[in-house]
């Protein structure tokens, strides 16, 4: 015998298609399930004095170990690893997370790909803790909170079971309903745990928002940022919700998908092959259920400490020289898509294939880290040489790669002035992303088994000005 649900507590809704399917008021949304441990609580203030008492983990690397007092040299780059303090790791806490899932349930996720994303659900909702809280959102021609913010207890997580088993396929895209009812959940509740994400995925291309045109800065016409609500928007609402965006299959609108993540600070992910939906959400939201840190802010400044005469060690830092081949491989990443795009397949293929053959010149051939990457950018290669490939499945890769190495591409970047901090910093030391295709993450386990930890050597950089013989003191600045 089923569970019966009210509509309140989070029922499934009737068929698509039906009248009852106009969008919920926004009072709908703040009965949200009260939270056990708010941050104001003892069990909260454990975490976070352990936090506190335990050392932001740096390391520095200068590209050279000096500069000689005669010599000039055009860039200098300091690359800054930050990674959560060991007593974070060790805490038997972590940050308790709100997550929202808002699922594409269209005619076209019929079949198969719903069966797999009831499974990856599954997943999803298996690994969460008492503690983390978890809304259901589906859409097709209109978008529908199927449970509300729910603590995932065993009772929880039952009642969210068999919300997602009670999901159907049918009718048209509406993405931005979709985001709409995400925005409004996250927006509308009365608590409210320290971490917020939303996870989106479609197999489809939104037909009732995008007709309306528009002039968005992501596509002309199709004005993708309409899609996302104004608080869900970085640096316009609460900041704090980023929407992690996952493609599924060959049909999805991959430029919206990713245009979504840009503006919310989330990360867009292709999953080509149905069958690996489940590893794709267990990166996502591994690396959201491993937050220790948030808002950590480090300062750095350039002292005066003179330069030798005469420099024995010359030899660059291969640190440093690893990095600058992963920041120039993606900005080559983004160059072949601006090719690819305007038709010129053959300039895009090249461009990454001389890329590849940079990390010999650099002497990083035997690294493992630039190995994987080098594979990516092969493979990235055969999928933008000729405009069938490119369409079916290249222009999707290229923006996946180009998201998961966001974090890093400005390091280097043009037009930096004195010391400058860069973006890519993330909000939460120890929140992951969907694992970028050059290298896993490596979270730290904690006595739980919470995936804890510390941040995967994600690199801050540093650039100056020029170096001139005449050594000048910079500003500190803060990041």
């Amino acid at each position: 015998m089923g569970r019966s649900f009210s509509m309140l507590a989070g029922a499934p809704p009737p068929p698509y298609g039906g009248s009852l399917f106009g969008p919920p008021a926004i009072s709908a949304f703040n009965d949200d399930e009260p939270v056990e441990l708010s941050p104001l609580d003892d069990g909260w203030e454990v975490v976070q004095e352990a936090t506190n008492n335990g050392v932001l983990v740096l390391t520095t690397h200068c590209e050279h170990p000096a500069v000689a007092r005669d010599a000039a040299q055009e860039n200098f780059a300091v690359l800054v690893h930050a990674k959560a303090p060991v007593a974070a790791a060790e805490a038997s806490e972590r940050a308790p997370l709100d997550l929202v899932t808002v699922l594409d349930v269209s005619g076209s996720m019929s079949g198969s790909k719903l069966g797999l994303l009831k499974q990856a659900m599954g997943f999803v909702i298996d690994h969460l803790g008492p503690g983390d809280r978890l809304s259901i959102v589906a859409f097709s021609c209109r978008a529908h909170r199927i449970i509300r913010l729910t603590c995932m207890t065993d009772g929880g997580k039952a009642l969210a079971r068999d919300a997602v088993e009670s999901l159907t396929a049918n009718g048209s895209t509406n993405i931005g309903d979709g985001l709409r009812v995400a925005a409004e959940v996250i927006d509308g509740r009365r608590h409210g745990n320290p971490v917020s994400s939303v996870i989106l995925l479609s197999d489809g291309q939104d037909n009732h928002t995008l007709r309306q045109g528009g002039d968005g800065p992501f596509g002309g016409a199709k004005s993708y940022i309409d899609l996302v609500p104004r608080s869900l928007r970085r640096g316009t609402g609460n900041g704090c919700s980023t929407v992690h965006t996952f493609g599924f299959g060959t049909d999805h609108d991959a430029a919206a998908m990713h245009a979504i993540a840009e503006v919310t600070g989330g990360t867009f992910s292709f999953i080509q092959n149905h069958a690996v939906v489940q590893d794709s959400f267990a990166q996502c939201t591994g690396g959201l259920l491993s937050v220790a840190v948030q808002e950590a802010r480090v300062a750095v400044e350039c002292l005066q400490a003179g330069r030798p005469v005469v420099v024995a060690d010359t030899e660059p830092s291969v640190e440093v020289a690893r990095e600058r081949f992963h920041v120039e491989a993606a900005e080559d990443i983004a160059a072949a898509r601006a090719a690819a795009e305007r038709g010129a397949h053959a300039e895009a293929a090249r461009i990454l294939d001389r890329r590849q053959e940079a990390s010999a010149a650099a002497g990083l051939a035997g690294d493992a880290r630039c190995a994987a990457l080098v594979a990516e950018l092969r493979e990235l290669s055969a999928r933008v040489a000729n405009r069938r490939e490119y369409e079916q499945t290249g222009g999707a890769c290229l923006l996946a790669g180009i998201s998961s190495h966001a974090s890093t591409v400005q390091l280097f970047g043009p037009g930096c002035q004195g010391w400058s901090a860069v973006t890519g910093v993330s909000r939460h030391l120890g929140q992951g992303h969907p694992r970028p295709p050059w290298g896993p993450w490596h979270p730290l386990q904690n006595r739980s088994g919470h995936r804890m930890g510390h941040l995967r050597s994600r690199t801050q950089g540093f650039r100056r000005r020029p170096l001139r013989p005449r050594t000048q003191r910079r500003q500190c600045r803060e990041w």
